[in-house]
């Protein structure tokens, strides 16, 4: 390959070669040097166009592992767990409220269970917690409405 620099060769031997991407090494000089002195990567760079070009490090020897010491893995399980254990609560403390009272209030209780999944746990537990929510009223306090632990409505239309 010959051209005038070595950034106009490889780009020329891209172009002719229908190369769409250029992989080069992060250049170990220091900065400062790169500044007075120009670097390669920076004109490779910025006269590629339509060719991508990818800088990797130039690092030697055994990478360090970039996570911090206290990170745990994910564990979405005990996140599914509190938010079960949300809606439990939610029906104990309906229980404990049931007369004072009305049942449109009472599915507050488990909005909140949803509300507390959703911020503190995430999606899934939160859906979770709305779908356990609405199961455990239909179960839990119908019998306000319908016979008690039955899941059945009788809807009835007039015309």
């Amino acid at each position: 390959m010959a051209g005038r620099s070595i950034h106009e060769a490889v780009l020329d031997y891209a172009r002719k070669n229908n190369i769409t991407k250029v992989v080069v090494g992060k250049p170990l000089k220091p900065r400062w040097q790169e500044i007075l002195t120009g670097s390669i990567v920076d004109e490779l760079i910025y006269a590629s166009g339509d060719i991508d070009v990818y800088v990797i490090s130039a690092r030697s020897g055994q990478s360090k592992p970039i996570v911090p010491a206290s990170w745990q893995p994910h564990r979405p399980l005990g996140r599914y767990l509190i938010s079960f254990g949300l809606v439990a609560l939610s029906t104990l403390l309906g229980l404990a409220v049931r007369g004072s009272l009305e049942p449109t209030n009472l599915v507050m209780l488990y909005l909140v269970s949803v509300v507390i999944s959703a911020i503190y746990l995430g999606r899934g537990p939160s859906l979770l917690a709305a779908i356990t929510g609405v199961l455990a009223f239909d179960f839990s306090w119908s019998h306000l409405i319908t016979p008690s632990l039955s899941m059945t409505r009788n809807i009835s239309l007039h015309s």
